[in-house]
């Protein structure tokens, strides 16, 4: 494995644990929000900025797909 993509991996690691951290924090927040709030922020902080990508629901099917890959595969 290239060394690039084991840091980069090894920094989505924080990201993903923040997210479990978040989801257990929900119930916690219910009962102190004072103490929670802090917590929250910095989790959401560590998970860093997330986008949304919106696709239509239904692709229309290239008709010519098939040529094209028997024509890159040759």
């Amino acid at each position: 494995m290239p060394a690039r993509r084991f840091w980069t991996m090894e920094a989505g690691i924080n990201r993903v644990l923040a997210e479990l951290d978040l989801r257990k924090l929900n119930v916690v927040r219910a009962q102190n929000k004072d103490h929670a709030e802090e917590t929250v922020n910095r989790l959401v902080s560590e998970i860093g900025e997330t986008c949304r990508i919106k696709r239509p629901k239904f692709v229309k099917a290239d008709s010519e797909a098939k040529d094209k890959f028997n024509r890159i595969m040759e």
